[in-house]
């Protein structure tokens, strides 16, 4: 009698060995059983050995793979240990995401704060459920089977590229991609979500309908300028909202709200993605960014070994953030870092950390050279900035580049009041209640506001004040600088004529009340045989005419010009001195003693 042969299909390992048994006829040998690919075993031996392989396979834990495939495309990596088609159809969607997205948001090229970096093997345990921000990238880790959080990432990228919008916006829009699925240039998205509301409704609507699809752009750009929602829907789509709002609404319990297809980008999978392979240590140092929290012996050990397999900056990066996730120090790890070369913003901030100025600000500064959107080194800068407007401006850059910081905002417009810009004051107080994420948080910005009135108000008078001081010291500094200069004029005209050393001395000043000075504009010379009559333009007065009885007898000094007459184009500032003498006949208030031209 004989049994057929039964496969042993426990593992790929084991799905060739098959088991022979027979029946052994009367007298003759037992058969040995044959298993192919081992050693000859028998049949009561065979079964525990299976069994004790199994066990020991479950046993071991998973491990990242020697090579890994790493593909990529704009802001992208997806790493693989397994599938690179599965990898590669999930870059496509993450791409065909950017591309929709970045239409509705009328950016060509959207980008997030990091990029992103997502890893999908079976080794995927204990890692986050979420994005966490390691070695400057966004890092998730998921299992083959397991669809990447799509939604998140659209809410990331309408995170680092508007200000805040209506929270019917903030959560309705990015569901929209929740379900995206990309063939080619063909993309579907608006699947219903797993808890479908009427904000998922309604982005629904006004972004497949075709009614309202060609303008959904116009409608975003309303919202992003601060308009609210229902006066950006009158707006973009030229209906009124109350209408727009029922169908919203009818839209959410209807069949219509079904998925559609859109054209989006033309891309070739493999013409158009990136691929190479990267090491199994580099990858470990991935997976160890997304298990840290949990397992921070198992990934210090990783960051060693990438540094050891030559990831030295990223490796000395990780253990400073698990020197940080003990309460340690990490400046030792992030010192070795930079000295290896590290390209993380985040490396060069936290660096700078408990240094001198003159030491933390260059740092600073190349964090914000390394990642333009990021705000943080910004802002950091400006609490460093010793000068007022410095430190205002380096403040509103970090404030545009997260728009959504009410924060942010209201420590601007604090700075600007006390540092009386009323105007650009107000603009930020506003700014700060449009970013608010409350109505509660909006509430309080608009309390502080009110109660730094009276010290908005003190300081633009301050400020005005000190305007006006200024001006007056600046005119008088003028006014002795020209005076100063008649009589340095006076002073070579009486040396020329034999004047003494002691005769300057004792010389009476020619600008008294008998001879008053006038500081102006020259606008018209009238020459009349051997005199002149000049019309002169004082500094807020009337234009006063002045007799010169013979040019030759008077001072001129500061022009080698001729004395023209007409009408002076352009007028020519001057100083004189004259005696008061008014002359009926002539017209003229009196005679020109002396002239400086400035």
């Amino acid at each position: 009698m004989t049994i057929s042969a039964l496969p042993i299909a426990t593992s790929r390992r084991f799905s060739r060995w098959r088991v022979a048994l027979r029946r052994r006829p009367a007298g003759r040998r037992r058969k040995e059983i044959t298993v192919a690919g081992a050693s000859r075993l028998s049949p009561f031996a065979l079964g525990p050995v299976v069994l004790v392989g199994l066990l020991i396979a479950a046993s071991l834990p998973l491990r990242a793979k020697d090579r890994w495939t790493d593909l990529n495309i704009g802001p992208f990596h997806v790493d693989t240990d397994e599938n690179t088609s599965g990898a590669r159809d999930a870059l496509v969607n993450l791409e065909q995401l950017r591309w929709v997205l970045g239409g509705m948001l009328e950016s060509k090229d959207l980008q997030a704060i990091w990029p992103f970096r997502i890893l999908i093997t079976p080794a995927a345990h204990g890692a986050t459920s979420d994005f966490v921000v390691r070695h400057g990238e966004y890092v998730l880790v998921v299992v083959p089977e397991r669809p990447i959080p799509l939604e998140r990432v659209a809410k990331l990228f309408l995170d680092a590229n508007t200000p805040r919008l209506p929270p019917e916006v903030e959560s309705g829009l990015p569901q929209l991609f929740a379900g995206l699925q990309a063939r080619g240039s063909r993309v579907t998205i608006g699947a219903s979500p797993a808890h479908s509301d009427l904000g998922w409704a309604r982005m629904h609507l006004f972004a497949t309908k075709p009614e309202y699809a060609g303008r959904f752009n116009v409608f975003m750009n309303n919202l992003r300028g601060g308009s609210g929602l229902l006066v950006a829907e009158a707006n973009a789509f030229g209906k009124d909202s109350k209408l727009l709002e029922k169908e919203a609404a009818e839209h959410l319990s209807s069949e219509a709200a079904q998925p559609v297809t859109i054209s989006a980008r033309p891309l070739d999978p493999k013409r158009d993605l990136g691929e190479h392979s990267i090491d199994a240590a580099l990858a470990n140092l991935y997976l160890a960014d997304a298990r840290l929290d949990s397992d921070p012996q198992s990934a210090e050990a990783a960051y060693k070994s990438a540094i050891e397999a030559g990831h030295a900056a990223l490796g000395q990066e990780g253990l400073a953030l698990v020197a940080m996730h003990e309460g340690r120090k990490p400046a030792e790890y992030l010192n070795a870092s930079i000295a290896n070369g590290s390209t993380n913003a985040w490396v060069y901030l936290e660096a700078a950390k408990d240094r001198p100025v003159n030491e933390a600000i260059p740092l600073l500064k190349k964090a914000a050279e390394l990642n333009p959107k990021w705000w943080v080194p910004i802002h950091e800068q400006s609490k460093l900035a010793s000068i007022p407007a410095e430190k205002e401006a380096l403040l509103e850059h970090a404030a545009k580049l997260n728009p959504r910081s009410a924060a942010l905002w209201q420590e601007l417009a604090e700075l600007q009041s006390k540092d009386g810009h009323g105007l650009l004051a107000q603009n930020s107080w506003a700014r700060a209640e449009d970013a608010a994420g409350t109505p509660t948080e909006r509430a309080k910005v608009h309390e502080r506001a009110g109660a730094l009135v009276d010290q908005r108000l003190d300081a633009e008078e301050a400020a005005r004040r000190q305007s006006s001081e200024d001006a007056r010291a600046e005119q008088e500094r003028l006014r002795e600088q020209q005076q100063a200069q008649i009589q340095a004029a006076e002073q070579r005209a009486n040396s020329a004529n034999g004047g003494t050393d002691e005769d300057l001395k004792n010389v009476v000043p020619w600008f008294t009340a008998q001879n008053p000075s006038v500081e102006g504009e020259l606008t018209r010379v009238e020459c009349e045989d051997r005199q002149a009559k000049i019309w002169v333009k004082p500094r807020g007065a009337r234009v006063m005419i002045l007799l010169v009885p013979n040019p030759s007898t008077v001072s001129i000094d500061g022009s080698r010009t001729p004395f023209p007459c007409g009408v002076q184009h352009p007028a020519r500032k001057l100083s004189l001195t004259y005696k008061p003498r008014k002359d009926i006949q002539l017209g003229t208030a009196g005679d020109v003693t002396a002239i400086h031209f400035e």
